[in-house]
């Protein structure tokens, strides 16, 4: 089982930098279509990270011998509430897409609010074979699921 983990500066440069991280990290591991999901919801939990939480934030990955992946990004901001993913109803908005983003590409996400402080958008990615007691990183919480990050 492969586990990184890396911290970000809460500074707009770090979306990149989280995408490339995770993006090296899943590369050899995953379908290159796999892999492009992944990317794109780090970029979104990362992004929303720093608008909302305004604070550093730390990407883990894990992947499983089987190609399950958990992407994780923690944050310092236990105020916010998740909130569930939902289109804007402005259609003009430039925000408030990226969690039905995750939503759609990933294969489950939620929040986790760590008794270390903080708390933990995951997103979960079904691997070559069928899901079940081999996911990355433990099975999601079914109690977290289908909540986001505001």
């Amino acid at each position: 089982m492969l586990h990184l983990q890396r911290s970000f500066d809460p500074t707009p440069r770090s979306v990149a930098q989280a995408r490339g991280f995770v993006g090296s990290a899943v590369a050899c591991h995953l379908d290159p279509s796999r892999s492009d999901d992944i990317r794109i919801c780090v970029s979104e939990l990362a992004s929303n990270a720093l608008l909302h939480a305004e604070s550093s934030f730390t990407v883990r990955i894990c992947v499983d011998r089987h190609g399950c992946v958990r992407l994780e990004v923690h944050d310092q901001d236990r105020n916010k509430a998740p909130a569930k993913a939902h289109l804007p109803h402005d259609q003009q908005a430039t925000t408030g897409r990226g969690m039905v983003i995750v939503e759609q590409l990933a294969d489950d996400w939620g929040v986790e609010l760590p008794a270390t402080g903080g708390k933990c958008v995951w997103s979960h990615f079904a691997g070559r074979q069928a899901a079940g007691a081999h996911n990355a990183c433990g099975t999601p919480s079914p109690a977290h699921a289908g909540t986001a990050a505001g």
